[in-house]
């Protein structure tokens, strides 16, 4: 379908060419839908539209035709609306607008485009294009205005086209002198060149010297190499040779002095031998005299009895017999005295227990100072019940650093004088439950080696601890730990000494006779509590102002320490 394009110039109609548009659109339009058409302007009269019609695409009926587009950037829109309809049956088409016609722009085919006269039913598409006669009017108008920038551009442009042509000239100008300074650098990049090549020359003969001065010097470094080489061989011949002279003199003086000393003993071996023959003599009659046979027997039997340095050797009081047993075997109830533990260590995960577990009411000493703890970590009931022992030796400088379990170590241990325990350090021990319960004898624990820091048991630790004097500790931390009764039952020390820290859970230090200044181990040692915690300390140190009676109170201003920490503390 061709559609001609005019606009109206001092009311003529006059063609309104298309090339100078942009976003040219053809549409068929009905009351339901607006439908694009595929376009193109003629090749031979540039205002005519060629619009392609698929009849298998639109429905049959009758449309109104849109045109529109832009130029210089204004919307144009076409004044009057065409009427179209789209027929079948073998129509004729007059595909142009314009006078309709048949001739030789006419077709038949089974659908076909009628260009149709206005009728009524098109009245809005008039009224609206006579609204549109009115905008194109104003369109021509600012097409005007547009023709006139559009003028003055172009004249800009031509000023611009002459400064253009100007700065060519210059850039010609310039290029030529680029041109003939470029010939200028090529000329001396030949020289420099040719420099090159001659530096270059010189260079490979530099570095054929140099490499020949290399050998050389490597040559010489070698065989200095070498000569070093040999002379430290030498050197080390002459030293292996000096010392086996001076092995072999020390050899043959002391082989001299050997024999001296082996001549000097068989002559004071003859003369013992006489002496002890006279000796024997005289101490037969003093074993005869005093009735010392049953303790010579005894000796006999302990001397003939050991067997290795791994036993027990020890008095059955069940037969009156003198035995020996591996010391890594339990004496029993039934071991009345031990003569000689022999030696041992303790190892790592090892649970032993030296009289096991029925009361021994009749050891009263042992030595141990042959054992080693150094690797031990299990020291539960290591001595459990031996309510008769008065007397323990330990290594004198024991190792108890790796030691973890300390649980009733000397559970029972009532008839115990006294305990070395200052060089102790337990830094590692996790539990002293019931450690030192019922060690009644004891005056004295000294701890002030220890920093006890991992321990989160201490349940009866000091139970029944009748004569305690006097509790000596380096640091005990209870952080790790619930509430505790530290002197539970009767354990009534007077001092305690040391550091407490990291209380934070009730905490029972109860003794009828501790002094103020032991008090204050407790107190210093507390922590701020945001829950109600209590300190139960006893009624010797209860304040004269809460009524205490005591020998030893604390202050008011001791007491609120723990008070503005949070605490409460009661006396009993």
């Amino acid at each position: 379908m061709r559609i001609p394009v005019v606009k109206i110039v001092d009311g003529e109609k006059v063609a309104f060419p298309l090339p100078g548009c942009t976003d040219i659109m053809v549409r068929l339009c009905s009351a339901y839908r607006r439908l694009e058409l595929a376009h193109t302007i003629d090749a031979k009269e540039d205002n005519v539209i060629v619009a392609r019609v698929e009849g298998d695409r639109i429905p049959l009926g009758t449309y109104a035709l849109e045109v529109r587009g832009k130029i210089f950037g204004n919307d144009w829109r076409s004044n009057e609306y065409e009427q179209v309809a789209i027929v079948d049956r073998n129509a004729d088409a007059d595909t142009e607008l314009g006078n309709t016609d048949e001739g030789e722009d006419s077709v038949e085919m089974d659908t076909a485009v009628v260009i149709l006269p206005p009728d009524r039913e098109l009245d809005a598409l008039v009224k609206e294009a006579l609204a549109q006669n009115k905008a194109m009017s104003e369109l021509s108008d600012a097409i005007k205005a547009s023709e006139e920038g559009r003028a003055k551009s172009e004249e800009l442009r031509a000023k611009s086209e002459e400064a253009r042509v100007q700065a060519e000239l210059t850039r010609a100008n310039n290029e030529a002198e680029r041109v003939q300074a470029e010939q200028v650098r090529e000329s001396s990049e030949g020289q420099r060149l040719a420099a090159e090549q001659g530096r270059a020359s010189a260079e490979s003969a530099r570095v054929t010297e140099e490499s020949a001065r290399v050998d050389a010097e490597n040559a010489r470094v070698t065989a200095e190499g070498e000569r070093v080489t040999a002379e430290n061989a030498r050197t080390e011949a002459e030293a292996a040779r000096q010392e086996a002279e001076n092995e072999r003199v020390t050899a043959e003086t002391a082989r001299v002095e050997a024999e001296n000393t082996r001549v000097t003993a068989e002559g004071e071996r003859e003369q013992g031998f006489t002496e002890k023959a006279a000796h024997l003599e005289e101490l037969l009659q003093y074993i005869k005299d005093n009735h010392l046979e049953v303790d010579v027997k005894l000796a006999e039997a302990i001397k003939n009895t050991i067997k290795g340095t791994d036993e027990f050797v020890y008095l059955d009081g069940s037969d009156g017999n003198v035995k020996s047993m591996l010391n890594t075997r339990s004496l029993g109830p039934s071991a009345a005295a031990v003569y000689y533990a022999g030696k041992r260590s303790v190892m790592p995960g090892e649970s032993y227990m030296v009289i096991g577990y029925r009361k021994n009411e009749l050891i009263r000493s042992i030595d141990l100072s042959g054992w080693d703890f150094e690797a031990a970590t299990d020291m539960a009931r290591f001595l459990y019940f031996a309510s008769g022992l008065q007397t323990l030796t330990l290594p004198e400088n024991v190792m108890l650093g790796n030691v973890t379990n300390m649980s009733q170590c000397f559970y029972g241990c009532g008839s115990l004088q006294s305990l070395d325990t200052s060089k102790w350090t337990l830094a590692n021990v996790t539990d002293m439950n019931g450690c030192f319960y019922d060690c009644e004898s004891l005056r004295e624990i000294d701890l002030s080696s220890c920093n006890i820091t991992k321990c989160r048991n201490w349940d009866h630790c000091f139970t029944t601890l009748d004569n305690l004097e006097t509790l000596r500790i380096g640091l005990i931390d209870f952080s790790p730990c619930g509430s505790i009764d530290f002197f539970p039952w009767e354990t009534n020390p007077r001092e305690l000494t040391g550091t407490l820290r990291g209380i934070r859970n009730d905490f029972r230090a109860v003794s009828r006779r501790m002094t103020r200044d032991s008090c204050m181990v407790f107190i210093n040692g507390l922590e701020t509590v945001t829950e109600a915690k209590t300190l139960t300390l006893g009624v010797n140190n209860k304040p004269v102002s809460l009524g205490g009676k005591g020998s030893d109170p604390i202050s008011d201003d001791d007491l609120k320490i723990a008070t503005d920490k949070g605490w409460t503390v009661q006396f009993e």
